[in-house]
């Protein structure tokens, strides 16, 4: 596991962003057709309004995201991505892509559905123990 924490950690240094950013720029184009605020990434990240504001700061001047009038409360701005970090997030995509099918390469279809059910029963096992 903690492999793959760093190889995420890597992917996301090599295009200047960290993971917090990362998610906030996925979640933006998740919800493209939404017109987003501070408030809203607030919310959906469980963050404090001055981390959020600090955070979409430095991703303004570093063209990740861009602010934009709010046509009917003038007092907000919406959040949009840039192209520049939309490319970003689709490199990081495809780098995640090129892992998983390494990860699978060698690995029959049968031996994954074997891997998985029994990650599930970990799972279970886990929960079982907590609420017990």
């Amino acid at each position: 596991m903690n492999l793959m924490v760093r190889y995420t950690h890597k992917l996301s240094e090599l295009e200047s962003l960290s993971m917090q950013q990362a998610a906030i720029v996925k979640y933006l184009i998740h919800h493209k057709d939404k017109d987003l605020n501070s408030k809203d990434l607030e919310q959906a990240f469980s963050m404090r309004g001055s981390t959020c504001s600090r955070m979409l700061k430095a991703m303004e001047q570093n063209d990740m995201v861009v602010r934009i009038d709010d046509k009917e409360d003038s007092r907000k701005k919406i959040i949009k991505p840039t192209e520049k970090s939309i490319q970003i997030i689709r490199n990081i995509k495809s780098k995640f892509d090129e892992m998983e099918n390494r990860i699978k390469d060698n690995i029959s279809k049968e031996e994954l559905e074997v891997f998985f059910r029994v990650i599930d029963q970990i799972k279970q096992n886990i929960t079982v123990e907590e609420e017990g």
